[in-house]
């Protein structure tokens, strides 16, 4: 059975850093990390693949700008995909989450773009951050840095920007793997509501298998407690050979 296959695009890369916090904080790093995080946490769903416009190995020597991105759309467009999630940071003094789609988008990309969201702002609420402004956008021909992977990619997109890293608060939160891990896991749960996907099953442990207990009584009085045949016997026979009054065999 074919898996589902999602193409992670960790926006940016390279010379390419994208936004950069006051403290140096990279929008390039954080997608990435994301990314890593996301597809560890589709691991635990049946029936789902992961790949990469990029990662660490290709990360340092990527095309600067325009190379790099065509590079990417490029690369999912030959991956096959089923669908393609590009994650970013936002900047420009706001707050908040948001996601995008293509002007042009197929009804699927709509719909992934709602459980995406769904199931992020759920996990954001927690900590008190909302959507900004609306959260789900259509994209249009003025986001240059945007459309091109949402316009040119041959499968349902989105993209999601992931708060604002110029921000304070949200760039603590950026900064934090717990935080991360849970937006993480949050996505995987959103890309997995989208295509009906299951959480595989966990294994149950295996009990050990023992063998039954018994017990020889004497007169009332009990000789010996064993699992093991031979020693029952034995103990048996011994009462038996003094002629005892009343010999049994219980189970314990």
């Amino acid at each position: 059975m074919s898996k589902v296959l999602i193409c992670l695009d960790p926006g940016h890369g390279g010379p390419d850093s994208g936004a950069v916090s006051k403290s140096g904080l990279r929008e390039a790093d954080v997608a990435l990390t994301l990314a890593e995080k996301v597809s560890a946490a589709l691991g635990k769903y049946d029936g789902v693949a992961v790949t990469f416009t990029r990662d660490r190995n290709n990360s340092k020597n990527y095309p600067a700008p325009p190379e790099g991105l065509r590079k990417r759309i490029a690369y999912a467009n030959a991956s096959g995909a089923d669908a393609f999630v590009s994650l970013h940071c936002n900047s420009g003094g706001g707050k908040g989450f948001e996601s995008f789609v293509a002007g042009n988008c197929s009804a699927f990309s709509k719909k992934m773009q709602a459980v995406l969201n769904e199931h992020i702002l759920a996990y954001l609420k927690g900590y008190g951050i909302g959507a900004h402004g609306t959260a789900a956008k259509v994209d249009s021909q003025s986001a240059r840095g945007r459309i091109g992977v949402l316009r040119d990619t041959k499968m349902p997109a989105v993209l999601l920007e992931c708060l604002f890293i110029d921000n304070p608060n949200e760039e603590k939160l950026l900064r934090d793997g717990n935080f991360l891990d849970g937006l993480a896991q949050s996505i995987a749960a959103g890309v997995a509501s989208a295509f009906g996907l299951k959480k595989k099953a966990t294994p149950q442990p295996v009990q050990p298998q023992t063998k039954p207990m018994h017990r020889v009584i004497v007169d009332g009085k009990p000789v010996i407690d064993s699992a093991y045949k031979d020693k029952l016997l034995a103990a048996l026979a011994k009462a038996l050979d003094k002629y005892q009054d009343k010999v049994e065999i219980t189970r314990r």
